[in-house]
């Protein structure tokens, strides 16, 4: 063996051993600890579950276990029906984890959602939804943006249907014909 094949051979070795090193650093058990390393479909599905479930049974220290003290939800779906607000396309619809909390205290809960489909990348989770509201089930995407050292949730792009969310509310619609 030439010295150049016993070089690419050890640098293949150690970079195999250290991508497989850094992609499970985060096993997801405490949610805190310090990490390192990119999201497994695993840590992607979990951290689905939890946030999903923020809007069926909220709890307060699940929140702030896994939500950045600086979290952000962004989302124009919410911000066109919100009674009395004027809201800006693009703008943040809660801003601060201690925000999130008391909006979530105070909103009550909804069905369970169906989760439809999760694609992840090392720090960003997409993930489309169906929650079996009625009379019209209400679809949706969001996509989560994870602190890639702590997996924390810093972001949270929501977009739905929300007309339908309207009509499970009562709201009626008289569209003009033509």
């Amino acid at each position: 063996m030439k010295l150049s094949q016993i070089t690419f051979t050890g640098f293949a070795l150690v970079a195999t051993v250290s991508s497989t090193a850094i992609a499970r650093a985060w096993d997801g058990k405490d949610g805190h600890a310090p990490r390192h390393g990119c999201l497994t479909d695993s840590d992607a599905a979990k951290l689905v579950a939890i946030f999903e479930n923020f809007f069926v049974s909220f709890d307060e220290a699940t929140a702030r276990k896994y939500l950045a003290p600086g979290f952000q939800e962004i989302s124009d779906s919410i911000n066109q029906i919100t009674p009395g607000k004027n809201f800006t396309s693009g703008d943040a619809t809660v801003s601060g984890l201690e925000n999130f909390i008391t909006t979530q205290s105070t909103t009550g809960t909804g069905p369970a959602f169906e989760t439809l489909n999760i694609w992840h990348s090392c720090n960003t989770i997409t993930f489309r939804w169906r929650q079996a509201t009625t009379p019209l089930p209400t679809q949706g995407i969001d996509v989560l943006v994870i602190d890639p050292h702590t997996h924390l949730i810093v972001t949270d792009y929501s977009e739905f249907n929300n007309v339908a969310l309207l009509a499970d509310f009562g709201c009626q619609f008289d569209c003009p014909s033509g």
